[in-house]
């Protein structure tokens, strides 16, 4: 609720409690990647289109640049996305769980003999 909030003075200029609710419920769905709300949905909804863009141009130079010192873009860094953290997170605690029924597991020989 609180970003919802932010967002509405942030992107509507009004604040969330004077708007009818089915009025809420249209600007609730117009809110653009970047706005409070969308991020605490989804990580990966945490930049706004121009942010994503910049990024994108920012992975374009040190492409190039890795290119220029290496003659391979292969090892070129990337800039760090919101989601990225996100799916970083996710993929520890998959390995984790993974592990875990790994070592708890009661394994038998199996002969192919």
């Amino acid at each position: 609720m609180r970003e919802l909030r932010a967002d509405f003075r942030h992107w509507y200029g009004v604040r969330y409690e004077d708007v009818a609710a089915d009025e809420a419920m249209d600007l609730i769905y117009c809110l653009p990647s970047g706005s409070a709300y969308l991020a605490a949905l989804n990580p990966q909804w945490a930049w706004s289109a121009e942010h994503g863009a910049i990024a994108d141009v920012c992975d374009l130079l040190l492409r190039h640049e890795r290119l220029s010192a290496t003659g391979t873009t292969e090892g070129a860094q990337r800039v760090t996305r919101p989601g990225d953290v996100y799916e970083r997170r996710n993929a520890l605690e998959k390995a984790k769980k993974a592990k875990k029924k790994m070592e708890t597991t009661k394994w038998e020989l199996v002969d192919d003999g």
